[in-house]
């Protein structure tokens, strides 16, 4: 059981994915236009990107230690576009934070904070937009009809709500609650709720209709999106250390990059592709 602080890093919007402020800008943006090369000779020509590798299908971990999935594959193609091979790969979250701040790695993609904001520059506008606020339930829970009328977070504490380790969001919101049960991670959830061994997890939607799907309980699942549920929508950004060289202007680029990806419909078909 959770019974001590738990902390936060995801959402979606409406449960499903919003591309980021902006989406609506033009269309058929080339996936070659606009690139930049590094400026000076010897400068860096490689960015080192890190995540969890724990957040399927946005960060998904690799046998070899590499990220792969939706954020890899758009940072691929913001690569090229600006002169720069980007690596991705698979930390511990904390730990991954802190190499970007000490400069050991260049960036990461998550939800902009003051703290982070310390050590690195943020594009100007969100890569995806995520809502949290929707809960996942066991299709055959003795509960299902209780979980179907819930109308505040006070209801929820009747049922056996499952998390995972590096949802840390979902820790803080749980803090001091007893019927919260931690797992290992997102495939033993979607287990348990598939075989109704547990109620319900509140989640971005495609984070557990993914692992579903691997897992063969897809039809095991239903889905409720909630107006209750606290702090549940969130952007998600890309973000470079300010001590790499010309971090300012390269921001700037990968924004710029970012939107053009965004306007000839290349983000929602890599999305798409992960459905």
């Amino acid at each position: 059981m959770v019974s001590g602080p738990l902390i936060n890093r995801r959402r979606v919007l409406g449960g499903t994915l919003a591309l980021g402020a902006g989406a609506a800008l033009g269309a058929g943006a080339a996936l070659g236009a606009g690139a930049i090369l590094p400026a000076a000779a010897g400068a860096p020509t490689v960015l080192k990107f890190v995540a969890s590798g724990n957040y399927s299908p946005f960060n998904m971990k690799t046998e070899d230690g590499r990220i792969e999935g939706i954020y890899a594959d758009v940072l691929k193609l913001i690569g090229q576009k600006v002169g720069f091979e980007v690596t991705y790969w698979s930390i511990p979250w904390q730990r991954a934070q802190n190499m970007v701040r000490d400069g050991q790695a260049d960036g990461y993609v998550t939800i902009p904070n003051d703290e982070r904001r310390q050590y690195v520059l943020f594009a100007e506008r969100p890569l995806l937009a995520m809502n949290a606020g929707v809960i996942a339930y066991a299709r055959d829970s003795v509960n299902r009809a209780a979980i179907e009328n819930a109308t505040s977070m006070e209801d929820l504490k009747k049922f056996n709500i499952i998390i995972y380790i590096g949802s840390s969001f979902q820790e803080s919101r749980y803090n001091g609650w007893t019927n919260v049960t931690l797992v290992k991670d997102l495939p033993t959830v979607v287990r348990l709720i598939g075989s109704a061994r547990a109620d319900l997890i509140i989640e971005v939607a495609e984070i557990i209709k993914y692992a579903a799907k691997k897992e063969l309980v897809a039809d095991k699942i239903l889905y409720r999106e909630v107006n209750f549920v606290p702090n549940t929508v969130q952007d998600y950004s890309i973000a470079i250390r300010k001590s790499f060289p010309d971090a300012e202007a390269l921001i700037g680029q990968i924004g710029k990059a970012q939107e053009e990806l965004r306007a000839g419909g290349v983000i929602k078909r890599i999305i798409d592709s992960y459905g």
